[in-house]
């Protein structure tokens, strides 16, 4: 496996994301405990998200994949729920960018959001 292209996805710090960090493979810690780290440790993961609806939007970031029109399930049929939750996690992933201070210009060019998720964020965040 090629590390630069291998992110492991785990919910335990010390299992999953320092297995993965020693490895050499990206990480994001899925820390739906919303768990801490101990003092004095060093995060060594590359994202942390703490539900599924962040997922697309963060593997999005991390890999820079491109923006799909259509999202297909496995029987090649459109499903519109997968890209209803899709959008939400990159929704998700956007207000985190937007919490740390990162303007909606820069967030829009991160992610690749489309018109509508533009103008969704410059309503809500008034910026």
């Amino acid at each position: 496996m090629n590390p630069s292209t291998t992110l492991y996805v785990g919910d335990s710090y010390d299992n999953d994301v320092m297995g993965a960090f020693n490895g050499g493979w990206h990480s994001m810690w899925f820390n739906h405990r919303g768990r801490s780290l101990k003092p004095g440790t060093k995060p060594v993961f590359d994202l942390e998200i703490d539900n599924f609806e962040q997922l697309f939007g963060a593997v999005k970031v991390l890999f820079d994949l491109p923006n799909n029109k259509y999202i297909f399930d496995i029987n090649d049929n459109e499903n519109p729920v997968l890209q209803l939750g899709i959008n939400n996690g990159l929704m998700m992933a956007a207000e985190r960018l937007l919490e740390s201070n990162m303007s909606i210009d820069k967030v829009v060019i991160l992610l690749r959001l489309n018109a509508n998720q533009e103008k969704i964020l410059r309503m809500k965040y008034g910026r």
